[in-house]
C-alpha cells in the first residue's frame, strides 16, 4: 500500500510547483479547480505589488525587503494605536468614538497582514488548495454560476480598493500642496472635520495616509480571499447535493453510494482545512463587528447632521462594517445550510430506500450516517458555527445594544438641556 506523504512546508512548496500556482502551469481537466487557482493567482499579483508576498523561491533581497516593510508597518501601526489610545483616554470626549474606531480598523488591518504573512510562510493556503483539488467533483451544473460569482467578488475587491487608494492619495497630495498653495490649504481644511484634525495633525496625516494606503487594501484583499474560498466550498457542497438528487438516474447504486461516501469524506477534510486556516481570523473579525457598528453609530450621532462634510466622513466606517459582516457571515451560512440539506435530500430519494438489495441498503445507511454532521461548517475558533441562526443572534444583540445606546444618548441630551436652562437662570 502506498504510504501517505507527511505534510510539511517543503511539500506545500512542491505542491505549489506541481499545481501551477505562482508562475507555473499544469493542465487540469476540472474547471472549478482551474478557476479557483486563477483567482488565487490574481490575489498573489496584488501582494507582489504591495511588496508583501513571501514566497520561498524569491531571492534573498526580495525576502529581506518585504520582511523589512512588514516589520516597519507593524511598528508604525503599534505607535499609531498607542497615540490613538492616549487621545481616547486623555483627549476631548467628542473624539472617543472615532479614536476607538481607528484603533479597531488599525487592528483589523494589521492582523490581516500578519495572517497573510503566516499563511504564505507556512503554506496554509496551499494545503487548502491541495485538499480542494482532491475534493473537486467536476460537476458542470454550477459552472457558470460559480464563475460569475468569483468574477463579482473580484470586481467588488477592485472597486473598493480603487476607491480607498484614490481617497488616500488625493488627501495626501491635497495636504502636501496645501503648504505651497492657499487654495489647496482651504480645500484640505474642508476635507477634514474638527474631530479628524485631532488625530491627523501635521506629519501624522502623511504617516497615516501612507500606512493606511497599504493596510486597508490588504485588509480588503484578505476579506475577499476569505469570501472566494468559502464560495468555492459552497459550490462544491451544492454540487454534491446535486449528485445526491441524481442518484435516481443511476443503475449501479452500490458503487455510486460508495463513491459518494468517499467524495463526502474529501469534502469534510477540505472544510476542516479551511477552518484550520481562517478560524481565528473569522472569530476576531466577526467578534469585533458589534463594537465597530455601535461606535460608528455614535460617531454619526455626534456629527452635526446639517454639516454634510462631517456626516460623509463618518459614513464610510458604518458602510464598511456592514459589508464586512456580510462578507464574513453570509457565504459560510449558506454553506452550513447546504451541509444540513444533504441528509434530507438523500433521505427523500425514494429509489434508494425502496431497493431490495441488502448491500445497497447497507451502503445507504452508511452514507446517511456520514451525512449527519451537525457541527460541520465554518467555525469561529470552535466557539460557534456560522449559520443563519448565529447571524440572527448577532443582529438581536446588536439591536439590543443599539436601543440601550439610544436611550442613554437621549438622557444625556435631556441632562444637557436642563443644565443649560439652569445656567441661563
Amino acid at each position: 500500500m502506498k504510504q501517505e506523504r507527511k505534510w510539511s512546508y517543503n511539500t506545500a512548496q512542491q505542491f505549489t510547483l506541481e499545481m501551477g500556482l505562482f508562475g507555473y502551469e499544469k493542465a487540469d481537466s476540472r474547471f472549478h479547480w482551474r478557476e479557483l487557482r486563477r483567482r488565487i493567482r490574481q490575489y498573489n499579483i496584488f501582494t507582489r505589488l504591495l511588496w508583501l508576498r513571501f514566497k520561498r523561491g524569491d531571492s534573498f533581497w526580495i525576502k529581506r525587503r518585504n520582511s523589512l516593510l512588514m516589520i516597519t508597518i507593524c511598528i508604525i501601526s503599534i505607535a499609531l494605536t498607542i497615540h490613538d489610545l492616549s487621545i481616547v483616554f486623555y483627549g476631548p470626549t467628542n473624539a472617543t468614538s472615532m479614536g476607538i474606531l481607528m484603533i479597531i480598523w488599525n487592528f483589523h488591518s494589521s492582523f490581516s497582514m500578519v495572517c497573510l504573512f503566516y499563511w504564505q510562510r507556512y503554506g496554509s493556503i496551499e494545503r487548502f488548495l491541495q485538499c480542494f483539488s482532491e475534493s473537486d467533483l467536476g460537476v458542470e451544473a454550477f459552472r457558470e454560476r460559480s464563475s460569475s460569482s468569483y468574477r463579482r467578488t473580484m470586481i467588488r475587491f477592485c472597486a473598493f480598493t480603487g476607491t480607498i487608494l484614490f481617497m488616500m492619495i488625493a488627501q495626501f497630495f491635497v495636504h502636501l500642496l496645501g503648504h505651497f498653495f492657499i487654495y489647496f490649504a482651504e480645500l484640505h481644511r474642508e476635507m477634514i472635520n474638527e474631530t479628524e484634525r485631532i488625530f491627523m495633525q501635521g506629519w501624522m496625516l502623511n504617516v497615516r495616509m501612507i500606512v493606511y494606503s497599504i493596510l486597508f487594501p490588504l485588509d480588503l484583499m484578505v476579506i475577499h480571499l476569505y469570501v472566494t474560498l468559502s464560495k468555492a466550498l459552497y459550490y462544491e457542497m451544492k454540487s454534491f447535493n446535486w449528485l445526491l438528487r441524481e442518484l435516481t438516474l443511476k443503475r449501479d447504486l452500490k458503487s455510486e453510494l460508495q463513491d459518494l461516501i468517499c467524495k463526502h469524506s474529501r469534502l469534510i477534510a477540505t472544510i476542516k482545512q479551511f477552518n484550520n486556516v481562517f478560524a481565528i481570523y473569522a472569530f476576531l473579525m466577526v467578534g469585533s463587528t458589534i463594537p465597530t457598528f455601535l461606535f460608528s453609530i455614535i460617531q454619526i450621532g455626534e456629527t452635526r447632521l446639517h454639516n454634510l462634510n462631517e456626516f460623509l466622513s463618518a459614513l464610510p466606517s458604518l458602510l464598511f462594517c456592514i459589508y464586512g459582516f456580510y462578507a464574513w457571515t453570509v457565504v459560510p451560512a449558506l454553506l452550513y445550510e447546504e451541509i444540513n440539506d444533504s441528509k434530507s435530500i438523500f433521505c427523500m430519494n425514494v429509489k434508494v430506500w425502496e431497493s431490495q438489495d441488502q448491500e445497497v441498503r447497507a451502503e445507504a445507511r452508511t452514507l446517511a450516517i456520514h451525512l449527519d454532521q451537525p457541527e460541520l461548517g465554518v467555525s469561529l475558533w470552535g466557539f460557534a458555527i456560522l449559520s443563519k441562526t448565529s447571524i440572527l443572534t448577532t443582529f438581536s444583540v446588536l439591536l439590543t445594544f443599539w436601543a440601550l445606546l439610544t436611550e442613554f444618548h437621549m438622557k444625556r441630551i435631556e441632562e444637557r438641556s436642563i443644565n443649560d436652562t439652569e445656567a441661563m437662570k
